[in-house]
């Protein structure tokens, strides 16, 4: 029993708390808010799409600046 609590500890913040930056991170591009970047998630596969999605969100901020230089 005890071993199953540890168990399901470990779990939640191994999966649950990198699951939910990345939630907020896409609710960062529905708000338009590209200045959001993810903190460290870990050198594991939430990890690699953390920094994946960081590069891409430096690719939107840079869009969103050069968008409003054109049309000023």
């Amino acid at each position: 029993m005890i071993l199953s609590v540890g168990l399901a500890q470990l779990l939640t913040k191994s999966f649950i708390k990198p699951l939910q930056k990345l939630q907020d991170g896409a609710l960062a591009i529905e708000n338009r808010n590209f200045e959001h970047r993810l903190s460290e998630l870990g050198i594991d596969e939430f990890g690699e799409v953390g920094g994946i999605f960081n590069n891409v969100m430096v690719g939107l901020e840079e869009l969103e600046v050069a968008k409003i230089v054109q049309e000023s």
